[in-house]
């Protein structure tokens, strides 16, 4: 099986990153992204090579995405969506 590329958006402290590498799926996180500071410190400490990048993804665009991955190879998104508060 070919290695999946994942990004992972809304990353918080890494739940999904490990859930996925228990899963024993071959894949590689190339980078994580979530805005809550603290929940980055902890993600980088359960994760110390990933790249966390400490932005909002809601003004992301089809170009930001285009930048930040290989075009050669596939990626899969792994996220959570936000909850809506009423």
């Amino acid at each position: 099986m070919e290695t999946v590329r994942v990004l992972e958006l809304y990353s918080g402290i890494g739940g999904m990153h490990y859930a996925l590498k228990e899963s024993g799926v071959p894949a590689e996180v190339v980078a994580a992204v979530d805005i809550n500071t603290t929940a980055n410190q902890i993600y980088k400490h359960n994760f110390p090579d990933t790249p966390l990048w400490n932005k909002s993804i809601e003004v992301w665009n089809a170009f930001t995405l285009q930048t930040c991955i290989n075009p050669e190879s596939p990626l899969c998104c792994v996220s959570k969506l936000p909850t809506k508060t009423r």
